[in-house]
């Protein structure tokens, strides 16, 4: 049996829930759009290398946490989409 990664999107959420931020709040506070935060959210959108160092900034953790997930989604739905 294997688990499902979740998409970065999903721990992005929790974490805007827990600092009471929306997405247009954040994404005015990392300087992007709220439509490629929303894109994210949904997991429709990757998290890039970009993202990550501002997602790591707000909230205090590395950039390689969320290239790490980002990859982990990604080897996942590869392997098991074909």
């Amino acid at each position: 049996m294997n688990i499902i990664p979740e998409h970065p999107g999903v721990e992005l959420k929790h974490l805007l829930q827990e600092k009471n931020m929306n997405i247009s709040q954040f994404a005015r506070t990392i300087g992007v759009s709220a439509s490629r935060i929303s894109e994210i959210l949904s997991g429709k959108r990757r998290v890039t290398l970009d993202s990550a160092f501002k997602f790591s900034e707000t909230f205090n953790n590395s950039p390689e946490h969320w290239i790490r997930k980002q990859e982990d989604y990604d080897i996942f739905m590869k392997r098991y989409s074909e």
